[in-house]
């Protein structure tokens, strides 16, 4: 066994199998001291591009379109994230002129703050937009298992970028996933998960008034943390993402859809602080549909989506039935402690991703990207159809991967059902 797949095996079993355990004896990040923020000083996208469109777009993208009163997790953007947190660091970077505008995202701000110009090579205009994992958000919850959930949130934010792009009839851009980073330079704390390049002309022109400065580099530093160091974690992510193999986008662009703003307005996860009570619905969906529009996006070698049918007491595996199979799973052993916060009575589909492990260690990481990706669709499906759904990562692998041993990994959990909740848009 290689160094590197034997640092993945230790990976794996800390922060995956064994996360439940992992967690009560992990050091988390603390906050030390807050500084105060003045934007006062800063320039805003909003205020000085001349773009309507690109704003539009990145509005879209990443602000928050919902609150929902009843939710311990007030605010809400266009996708699921863990505990609403959203907490992977966007950056924008403009190349116009052969001049490269870098901006970063402040979520309170809703707004993305200038950082820096500097003079590039390259001639050809383009948006570059870039997601990090961010410890010092998600790992004040979940300690360095939030780098995994971190994973799935991308997922789900890469599939609504897609969307938002179709919207906007722009197909011209590339994805590449966990972009190669130099080991000598890598934050461990602040990982590049993923690099959006735009192509399309979208006509971005800044005000001719405005005067670029560099903003100083503590004015963005919000927080000062302490840490501790983690051999296993470092390791082994040290390795990987500094591997030369490169991941990208090679299926096909999402399909465009044009009621899509008014299925995100159906969307919700009915998180409250009573817990989740599901309305019974006998009737449910037309599954050959949702199979025939959701398989096709799914690995066909590595990742697949089972599909538990509860009304209809069937089971697939992508489209495949899989005969006699519903009776041989415990719904209620599938979660791990979820169950205690709501009525299994109620949902009417439970949907698992499945995962064959690769040679390759950054393949392992990406399909995990892939499975929230895939886990979205069924989301917007399901939204479509006016149902509440809720993704989780609180699965008993153990028992899940004891029924189907022909997979190594389950990445991901969402649940569907009919429910009711007040959500009120912004």
């Amino acid at each position: 066994m290689s160094h590197i797949h034997s640092h993945k095996k230790k990976f794996f079993d800390k922060y995956l199998f064994n996360r439940y355990e992992t967690i009560k004896t992990q050091i988390l990040p603390k906050v030390e001291r807050e500084r105060k923020y003045d934007f006062s000083n800063v320039l805003l996208l909003s205020n000085i591009c001349e773009s309507d469109k690109l704003l539009e777009i990145m509005e879209l993208m990443f602000d928050i379109n919902r609150v929902e009163i009843e939710n311990p997790y007030l605010f809400h953007t266009s996708v699921p994230s863990a505990r609403g947190l959203q907490s992977n660091e966007i950056f924008l970077n403009i190349f116009i002129d052969q001049q490269k505008y870098t901006f970063f995202y402040i979520k309170s701000k809703q707004d993305f703050v200038f950082i820096q110009k500097e003079k590039v090579v390259e001639k050809k205009n383009r948006v570059e937009i870039e997601l990090l994992y961010n410890h010092f958000s998600i790992g004040l919850y979940y300690g360095r298992f939030g780098f995994i959930l971190s994973l799935l949130d991308l997922g789900h934010q890469l599939n609504h970028i897609e969307h938002t792009l179709s919207l906007y009839d722009i197909d011209d851009y590339t994805i590449e996933y966990l972009p190669k980073q130099d080991v000598r330079n890598i934050n461990i704390n602040n990982l590049k998960l993923v690099k959006i390049e735009l192509y399309s002309n979208l006509d971005i022109n800044f005000k001719k008034e405005i005067k670029f400065e560099k903003i100083k580099n503590n004015e963005l530093q919000i927080f000062e943390y302490n840490d501790n160091y983690d051999e296993i974690f470092n390791r082994f992510i040290i390795e990987t993402m500094s591997d030369d193999v490169i991941i990208n986008r090679k299926d096909g662009k999402e399909i465009k859809i044009d009621n899509y703003r008014e299925i995100l307005k159906n969307r919700t996860s009915l998180q409250s602080y009573e817990g989740l009570h599901l309305m019974e619905n006998e009737e449910g969906i037309n599954i050959d549909l949702f199979l025939k529009e959701n398989i096709k996006y799914t690995d066909r070698n590595e990742i697949v989506l089972l599909t538990i049918d509860i009304n209809n007491k069937q089971l697939f595996l992508n489209q495949n039935k899989l005969v006699d199979a519903y009776e041989k799973i415990n719904i209620e052993n599938i979660f791990y402690d979820s169950k205690d916060y709501f009525d299994l009575d109620g949902i009417n589909y439970v949907f698992l991703t499945l995962v064959k492990e690769n040679y390759s260690s950054k393949t392992d990481l990406v399909n995990f990207i892939k499975s929230a990706e895939i886990m979205n669709k069924v989301t917007l499906f399901f939204s479509a159809n006016e149902y509440m759904t809720r993704c989780f990562r609180n699965i008993d692998d153990k028992y899940v991967l004891s029924i189907f041993s022909d997979y190594d990994y389950v990445s991901y959990m969402q649940v569907a059902g009919n429910g009711g909740i007040k959500k009120y848009h912004l």
